[in-house]
């Protein structure tokens, strides 16, 4: 960061790299058929009932690899142009890299048993805008631009019959460019003392090109190769406004009340314009729309710096109400390689508390609840079936709840920092991947307790040049080895075949786990 007479500009950047290790997904009650050795093997019934809850298929049935890569630099410039006029600068870019490779032996005679996806994206982007200190009023006006490439290659194929990546039997290569343009005016109204009304306006511009190149880019070919991209290109501009206000009064320096509402887009998601879509057809932009978001919140504040217990003592309750509109939701079958869409609207609404304490020095309290009904106004599957009404959203639970407890001690220079934090998660909806549509089962609800201790010190400092001051973290991640999935969903039987479909796969919640991390700044 440099600082000079007026303003400040500064650079930075941020890279990172990670490989994981995916197991598939495991029944929760045993199937017929479906074993831990593949279908209709002679070997144990594969299920958290019968191979063990954190069971795993052997590497040669299945294997699947992730490794993702991230790189981003970025520009900030901060410039009084005057005594009351600043101009604010945002430029940035990121490139992404993830190989995902996959071999699934489960089901025996598969044509295309394994995958090597490749995806890449190059993201460009830019905010400037002006804050205009006036008399009773902070004004702020500006844009952004952001540009995206997104290439996505796949290719699916089977070593023993004779094909490769660069030899596959299914594939695509979809190019998304994607320019996002924002417009916006915000007026930060200042009338008395306590009391700030905040109208807004945003125009927005989404312009989507989606590309199909799979056979430019495989141009090697077995006979009867399918490529999972049948639309050879698409493109779409969507514009909009989205106003916005806010109000905030504070009648006692302890309190404040505030009220907003909003009004924003999302652009539709790359299945919509084509990408990866196998079922043929045209796009009928004319129907192609943005989600819309209609947001209204209400909430109160309160602050108690000193009384008896409380010491910089924060409540704080908030009331939402979001209505989505134009969602477009896919689902990919894998038994069938086809993504199905379904068209609904949706209303998001709960309240969120939120309550923290600092009884000393040492010691930290906080809580947070967070009640939630979420359920579908309207839920129509692709084909134009039965149209749900009233249904609830998959995998938003009703409540959500989390209370820690922080202590500080300093001794000789090291500052010892133990926690506990407690969360639970109540019971949700599942989806169903057969009728494409929310269900009415559900699944249980978890608890889930972490421990940690946090170690710093300064006093490295003086044998390293620049050294500000070094931490060390250890832990326990799931203190108590509770069971629990945090993810289960009804299978269209694409994974397992056989007579899987309609039973209930999960993704179980990890074991009690041990971590410990270094950190040091400069």
């Amino acid at each position: 960061m440099k600082t000079f007479r007026r303003g400040t500009f500064s650079l930075g950047g941020y890279v990172d790299s990670s490989r994981e290790f995916r197991p598939n997904f495991i029944p929760v009650t045993p199937i017929q058929g479906i074993t831990t050795q593949g279908l209709n093997a002679n070997a144990p019934l594969y299920s958290q009932q019968t191979s063990g809850y954190y069971a795993s298929l052997p590497e040669s049935i299945w294997f699947k690899q992730l490794k993702v890569q991230d790189y981003m630099l970025y520009s900030k410039l901060n410039l009084h142009l005057s005594k009351d006029v600043t101009l604010h600068e945002l430029a940035w870019y990121r490139h992404g890299h993830r190989v995902h490779y996959r071999i699934n032996n489960y089901i025996p005679g598969n044509s295309a048993n394994s995958e090597y996806y490749n995806p890449t994206s190059d993201t460009y982007g830019d905010k400037l805008y002006f804050d205009w200190h006036l008399p009773m009023n902070l004004l702020k006006a500006g844009g952004s631009w952001i540009h995206q490439q997104f290439t996505t290659p796949y290719a699916g194929y089977n070593t023993l019959l004779g094909t490769s990546p660069s030899f596959p039997t299914q594939y695509n290569s979809d190019v998304l460019y994607n320019n996002y343009l924002t417009g916006f005016i915000q007026d930060t109204i200042t009338p008395f003392s306590g009391f700030k009304i905040t109208p807004g306006i945003a125009a927005v511009q989404y312009q989507t090109q989606m590309y199909n190149n799979g056979n430019q880019v495989f141009t090697n070919l077995p006979a009867g190769a399918q490529n999972q991209t049948l639309i050879n290109s698409s493109a779409d501009t969507i514009s909009g406004l989205e106003p916005s206000v806010g109000v905030r009064f504070a009648p006692v320096k302890w309190g404040s009340v505030y009220a907003s509402y909003a009004q924003s887009y999302q652009n539709p998601t790359d299945n919509n314009f084509g990408a990866y879509n196998s079922h043929g057809g045209g796009i009928d932009f004319n129907s192609l729309k943005p989600v819309k978001s209609t947001d209204y919140e209400v909430g109160a504040k309160f602050m108690v710096h000193n009384w008896m217990m409380l010491h910089n003592f924060t409540f704080n309750i908030n009331y939402y109400y979001d209505h989505l509109a134009n969602e477009t939701i896919a689902t990919y079958l894998s038994n069938i390689a086809q993504t199905k869409f379904a068209s609904a609207n949706a209303v998001v609404n709960g309240v969120n508390v939120a309550i923290a304490d600092n009884p000393s020095w040492n010691w930290h309290l906080f809580a947070n609840l967070a009640f939630n009904h979420s359920y579908y106004a309207s839920y129509t599957p692709q084909g134009g079936g039965t149209t749900l009404h009233g249904a609830n959203v998959s995998y938003s639970p009703d409540l959500t709840m989390s209370a820690g407890i922080d202590y500080r001690y300093y001794y000789h220079g090291f500052l010892f920092s133990p926690q506990f934090v407690d969360q639970y998660t109540s019971s949700q909806y599942l989806f169903n991947n057969v009728t494409g549509a929310p269900s009415h089962q559900k699944q249980p609800g978890y608890n889930v307790s972490n421990l940690s201790l946090g170690i710093k010190t300064t006093r490295l400092n003086q044998y390293v040049p620049t050294l500000k001051g070094v931490k060390l973290s250890v832990g326990i991640y799931n203190l108590f080895g509770a069971r629990y999935n945090p993810i289960e969903y009804i299978t269209s039987g694409g994974y397992f075949g056989g007579n899987s479909t309609g039973a209930i796969l999960a993704d179980p919640g990890a074991p009690r786990q041990y971590f410990m991390t270094v950190s040091a700044k400069f």
